[in-house]
């Protein structure tokens, strides 16, 4: 997914959630994009908490969300397809790995988002055992962040 790609669908997700007391974050490339961080995107991932879920599979009810249990990442996914991308709501058994009383909101490209910040994010992946998203990151922050 381009970058194009990604807004429109942030765009679509934004205006279907609209005034929705949901409590939400990027998640995975499109978390890491927003914020600079050269990746490619294959889906967009978010993650919420239980209400949440609830609440995105009223507001998606016309693209047909799945509910399912995805016993690797432990979390209660409602899966999409929205503009022919895969969308994937999280809601993580281990309310930590949510870190949702932890985002920030950053504007890109004209929109407002729920973002991990990057060292956040880091310890995310570290914490599910993706050392290679964090290294990643680890290296975008040295090049980047910290001149």
């Amino acid at each position: 997914m381009d970058e194009s790609e990604l807004k429109n669908l942030l765009a679509a997700l934004v205006k279907a959630t609209r005034n929705k007391p949901l409590l939400w974050r990027l998640e995975g490339s499109a978390n890491l994009s927003v914020q600079g961080v050269k990746v490619s995107i294959d889906s967009l991932n978010i993650a919420t908490n239980h209400d949440g879920l609830e609440l995105f599979q009223e507001c998606l009810v016309e693209h047909v969300p799945q509910l399912r249990y995805d016993e690797e990442r432990k979390a209660h996914v409602l899966s999409c397809t929205i503009q022919n991308h895969q969308l994937e709501i999280l809601a993580y058994h281990d309310t930590d790995l949510q870190m949702l009383g932890r985002i920030r909101l950053t504007a890109w490209q004209g929109l407002i988002l729920p973002i991990l910040p990057l060292e956040l994010a880091k310890q995310f992946y570290e914490a599910v055992s993706k050392p290679e998203k964090a290294q990643l990151i680890q290296q975008y922050i040295n090049e980047h962040l910290y001149l």
